[in-house]
């Protein structure tokens, strides 16, 4: 199968409905691939990997730009830093485009879709694309409060 197909869901957690999330959620240091930057000697930061790769039990997000979720010139194959290894990862690092269901989901920030990316050999990769407020791209200043809605609006979007 080809690995860019994949499954969605328009409720990502019904079996969770109702459910204290704070048992459901692990919060570790280091990033959906298992890297982490750590100093060394003071001054110099190197990736260390400091876990294993998800598995089929894990979902994770991708800190995704709304502009390569919904350009069709751009898509994943542009796509660098955290969110070029996660697409890496996932094998559509040299796709055109997104699969339609994220792209009709996530039309402006704070927006957060599921997609489960089949794998060959079967099983899958559980991914939240999620796009963020985009501080450094506004004209006008954000103040904190308008920042922190901003931020807990997208992870609203995410948990449920």
């Amino acid at each position: 199968e080809n690995r860019r197909q994949g499954r969605d869901s328009q409720h990502t957690h019904k079996h969770m409905s109702g459910a204290p999330i704070s048992g459901l959620l692990k919060v570790v240091p280091y990033s959906v691939l298992g890297q982490q930057l750590v100093r060394k000697d003071g001054k110099n930061r190197v990736v260390e990997h400091s876990a294993g790769r998800p598995d089929a039990d894990t979902v994770f997000c991708d800190p995704a730009r709304l502009c390569f979720i919904q350009d069709k010139d751009t898509g994943p194959r542009h796509a660098g830093g955290a969110s070029g290894e996660i697409y890496r990862f996932l094998g559509i690092n040299n796709e055109d485009a997104f699969e339609e269901p994220v792209r009709d989901a996530v039309k402006e920030e704070g927006c957060a879709k599921y997609h489960a990316y089949l794998q060959e050999g079967g099983g899958a990769f559980h991914c939240i694309h999620v796009v963020g407020p985009d501080f450094h791209r506004r004209d006008d200043a954000f103040t904190r409060d308008e920042a922190k809605g901003q931020l807990a609006e997208a992870y609203k979007n995410v948990l449920c």
